[in-house]
């Protein structure tokens, strides 16, 4: 027994071992070096980063004084001591007013030359009479001292100060203000308010001319073009009074002379001269580095939120953001995958860093409340996705790219249809040949055709899109305009009819080598894992021949097959790549959708219509009433949310709805607390509710789904089940309720995941969401407990049968001798699992007998024709002469049989028996094809959630293996206590 567990011991070494070495990497994050410069101004600052507003006169100044420096340009103050701080920069210029308080908050921080410049500061006005109103508040301000006080109380004591309240003045008017308030002590924003020198003057200002103050927040290079544009009235936010600037601008007089300091870190005041490293392999390799971004973008959100210790520039238009990686402005841009791949055809120094950071869905915005315009186009778009009109328009523009735009007829008999674009969002929105095209203009040309209103286009800035649309200068905005919850409170969106992939580009010579080919563009000769009997086999099959593909029972053994590199992408439905990505950083999302077929309810083909027309009904109803779009946006989410938990109603008493899922394809249909959910679950259980009924679900592999509803093992099928035209054949289909793209998966080997983790963390960590979290163990002990019942009735069962079937092999009687012999040739024949399928499916298709009876009996059989055999073997294995001899002590045929040959029988047939009990225990872990959660398909439940490629498998080897030997060792004693000189042992001398 020592050894045994000694080996015990040895295996569960080595398995931990293999785990650890296949879970961990060994990737190790070097410390950064800071960068810092000489700080001689004798050399003009020669190689030092010096940062500034973007636009200001700061900038001016170094850029006329400091010619060596390397000048960083920002949209705001705040973002020149983020880059300070992350050491970015060596040095920032800014107001003085404004340095001093960084210095309040910040001891690291330290003035490295005061009073470098010296600016007057002014409103701007367009209004000359505006003007001279301002200019005779100012004098009177003055000569009260009520203007001082204004300066020291913001400058000073910043913190307790607020603006005076002037709601009871009469309003009569709007005066309209831009300002940046990212600028203290000038304009800010605090506590939820405005505050600040310049928006006091301003609000005073517009209580003398008995207006209201309406207060346009946009950045400060845009607020001269704002005000020339007459967008606005007047502007204010620190303004330095220039000659070049007075040429555009009507400005007040003086009411602050500006000293302008540079601002440094206390510790590079005794700087040392480092080198940088520029080479990435990874977004990682990012942080401290410029990245240019798309102003108000997600882009921005994300690099804002996941590059703290990145320089971030904001910009308004794509092309000038292109234009600032093309001249050095920026060492990275965060752009869609589409408009990146049109910019590198014709910029090939430029390359794709291979991160897929997120996926977002493209959406129109209509003006808040405007539902039944949302809800129009959410119709029309089911409408031509049907038709396959929407895959004509999204292959145009996404993989030709290079298409024209169709002539689309329209009458324009209800009018005009106002469209905001930005015009330079390549494929979405951009110009050629004169006119603005693109994927997004079709889709908007098109409903415009559809609700019969003719499109007229506007163009804007990104940033000024949704202020376009919420002051009615647009009907509607499209340009692959991404939804955010911050958005949303501004805009109607519709559902989202693409989704997009962020990435990141950069220069190529400042790409590592190691980067990651598989791109999608290999396909025809590439190897694709997918799941058996899905949408993707299908695709693949019909589209890329010379592919080599690989089908699998479940997705998660071939995401597992990717990360061990035995294939180059999976294809599977957008939604499991949600939960695919999202648990394996190591993964990359390729943006390309392949299909756009639709979800329905499968029904038994030619079946009474009327639960069918009843189901059409409901959705129907739930689609009109919006309860639909509530469900896919709750279930749907990337962002690595929980799922919000809504309350479904239930019917206690009614007929019986059969049906039949595959329990593994999360967010659709999983199982979470031991329970099926998802977004399948909730559509079918209310519209169970809806017609009287309650639901019973029936768990199963996925390729056995349309044999069990065939055969009538259950009423419908819903697990994300797409209608295609071969399935059509088969089975009919309810109405389209969800559209899920096949998209592909593929290994990222610029990953950075798991830097810095131990394998023991790693192991820890697995063990938490494998089998804590959630209490994913009970998973696992509800299926040991089914492979234990299933493995014990069968060896009984099989026992019984097999005696008897060796009774009929070794009778004289040549019809049951023949018989007997058909049928161990027959059992021995057929595979396991297609006999459990046959048993399931056809022998008992129309019984109400649990999955675990039918195994149960399919393993006796199997098990009875092995063991006859060895029973037989055994049996003849006994001498003749020990018949004879017990016959000659008087003894008839059947007590020979039991008091002589059965004993000395049975020591020989145990040993064989024994591993034949063993393969059968093993040979359960298939009993998931006919919808029975054993061990293994408790493991697989919980890979479906966790996507984790290894510790779910290893530790269900680990049971199996200890389950093997509990039994082993039990068949052992009974086979001692068989053999009674081996249990006594040997005598002693």
């Amino acid at each position: 027994m020592k050894k045994q567990f000694c080996n015990i011991t040895l295996i569960f070494s080595v398995m931990i071992f293999c785990y650890a070495c296949s879970s961990t990497t060994s990737n190790e994050k070097t410390a950064a070096q800071d960068s810092t410069a000489n700080f001689n101004e004798s050399n003009k600052f020669a190689g030092t980063k010096i940062a500034v507003v973007l636009g200001s006169t700061h900038d001016q100044f170094v850029t006329a004084n400091y010619p060596d420096a390397e000048i960083i340009r920002f949209d705001n103050s705040p973002d020149l001591s983020i880059a300070l701080k992350a050491k970015q920069c060596d040095l920032m210029l800014m107001d003085g007013f404004t340095g001093e308080l960084y210095l309040k908050d910040d001891p690291s921080l330290a003035i490295f030359k005061e009073n470098v410049i010296q600016e007057p500061i002014g409103f701007g006005f367009n209004d000359d009479n505006l003007c001279n109103e301002f200019n005779q508040m100012l004098s009177e301000l003055k000569q009260s001292g009520e203007l001082q006080s204004i300066i020291d109380k913001w400058s000073n004591d910043m913190g307790d100060a607020e603006i005076p309240d002037f709601s009871d003045v009469p309003k009569n008017g709007v005066l309209r203000l831009a300002t940046p308030e990212t600028n203290p002590p000038f304009c800010f924003f605090k506590n939820q308010q405005h505050a600040g020198i310049d928006l006091e003057l301003a609000f005073i200002f517009a209580a003398r001319l008995n207006k209201e103050i309406s207060i346009i927040n946009v950045p400060f290079n845009a607020l001269m073009p704002s005000l020339s544009s007459h967008k606005v009235d007047v502007i204010c936010s620190g303004i330095t009074i220039t000659e070049e600037r007075s040429k555009q601008v009507k400005f007040s007089d003086v009411y602050y002379e500006s000293k302008a300091n540079l601002l440094t870190l206390k510790e590079n005041l005794n700087p040392t001269q480092i080198t940088n490293k520029n080479i990435y392999s990874s977004f990682s390799d990012l942080e401290g580095k410029k990245i240019a971004v798309l102003l108000g973008s997600t882009q921005d959100y994300y690099a804002a939120e996941n590059f703290p210790k990145s320089t971030i520039l904001r910009i308004d238009a794509i092309s000038d953001l292109l234009m600032a990686l093309t001249t050095n402005r920026c060492d990275a841009a965060l752009i869609s995958n589409e408009q990146a791949v049109f910019f590198m055809k014709t910029n090939p120094d430029f390359g794709f860093l291979k991160e897929n950071l997120y996926n977002d869905s493209i959406s129109m915005g209509f003006p808040k409340g405007n539902d039944a315009m949302v809800q129009k186009f959410n119709d029309f778009l089911v409408k031509i996705k049907k038709s396959g009109l929407y895959q004509q328009i999204y292959d145009r523009w996404m993989n030709d790219q290079a298409s024209t735009m169709p002539v689309i007829e329209n009458s324009g008999k209800n009018g005009t249809l106002n469209i905001g674009t930005e015009g330079q969002s390549v494929p979405y929105s951009y110009l050629k040949d004169g006119k603005i095209v693109g994927f997004d203009i079709e889709l908007i040309y098109r409903f415009a055709a559809e609700i019969e209103k003719t499109p007229k286009l506007f163009t804007y800035n990104f940033s000024g899109l949704i202020p376009a649309l919420a002051t009615g200068k647009v009907d509607v905005i499209a340009n692959n305009i991404m939804v955010t919850e911050e958005r949303k409170k501004e805009v109607a969106f519709t559902n989202g009819y693409c989704i997009k992939s962020t990435g990141i580009i950069c220069k190529k010579e400042h790409l590592s080598s190691n980067e990651n080919i598989n791109d999608g563009s290999n396909l025809e000769s590439a190897t694709i894992g997918v799941m058996t009997g899905s949408l993707a086999e299908m695709y693949l099959k019909e589209h890329y021949k010379q592919a080599k593909i690989q089908c699998f029972d479940d997705i998660m053994d071939a995401v597992t097959a990717l990360k061990t590199n035995k294939l180059q992408y999976v294809m599977t439905a957008f939604t499991t790549t949600i939960t695919a990505t999202k648990n394996n950083p190591d993964l990359l999302l390729l943006p390309k959708e392949y299909t756009h077929e639709g979800a329905g309810i499968a029904f038994p083909k030619n079946s009474s219509s009327e639960l069918l027309n009843k189901t059409n009904a409901v959705i129907k109803q739930l689609k009109e009433d919006g309860t639909l779009d509530q469900m896919i946006d709750r279930w749907t989410k990337n962002e690595g949310k929980d799922y919000e938990k809504v309350d479904v109603p239930q019917v206690k008493d009614g007929p019986v709805l059969k049906v039949g899922c595959a329990a593994n394809r999360e967010p659709m249909c999983f199982i979470q607390n031991k329970k099926i959910v998802g977004l399948d679950c909730e559509l079918i259980e209310r519209i169970a509710y809806q017609l009287g009924m309650k639901v019973e679900y029936t768990d199963m592999k996925f390729s056995a789904l349309v044999a069990a509803l065939t055969t009538g093992k259950v009423d419908v099928v819903i697990s994300n089940f797409t209608a295609t035209e071969e399935r059509k054949e088969k089975v009919d289909f309810s109405e389209i309720y969800f559209v899920n793209p096949q998209m592909l998966l593929t290994k990222n080997n610029n990953s950075s995941q798991m830097i810095g983790q131990s394998w023991w963390s790693s192991i820890k960590e697995s063990f938490y969401n494998n089998l804590i979290l959630e209490q994913r163990y009970l998973l696992i002990w509800d299926g040991l407990k089914v492979t234990c019942l299933i493995s014990l009735l069968s060896v009984i069962l099989g026992t019984i049968l097999g005696g008897c079937i060796c009774f009929m092999r070794m009778s004289k009687n040549l019809i049951l001798k023949n018989i007997a012999k058909v049928y161990i040739d027959l059992l021995r024949g057929i595979p396991q699992v297609v006999l459990l399928m046959i048993m399931f499916y056809v022998v008992f298709a129309s019984s109400n007998i649990t999955g675990v009876t039918v195994a149960s009996i399919t393993f006796a059989l199997n098990f009875a024709a092995y063991v006859s055999e060895v029973f037989r073997t055994s049996i003849t294995g006994v001498g003749k002469g020990q018949t004879e001899a017990g016959i000659a002590m008087g003894f008839n045929k059947v007590k020979t049989f039991i008091n002589i040959v059965l004993p000395q029988a049975v020591q020989k047939v145990l040993p064989v028996f024994k591993g034949e009990f063993i393969s059968l225990v093993k040979m359960t872990s298939i009993v998931g094809y006919i919808a029975v959660q054993d061990l293994t398909k408790a493991s697989d439940i919980i890979r479906s959630r966790t996507f984790d490629a290894f510790f779910p498998l290893i530790m269900v080897a680990i049971l199996y293996f200890v389950l093997a030997w509990v039994l082993t060792q039990l068949l052992t004693l009974i086979e001692i206590k068989t053999a009674p000189k081996r249990s006594k042992g040997p005598k002693g001398n």
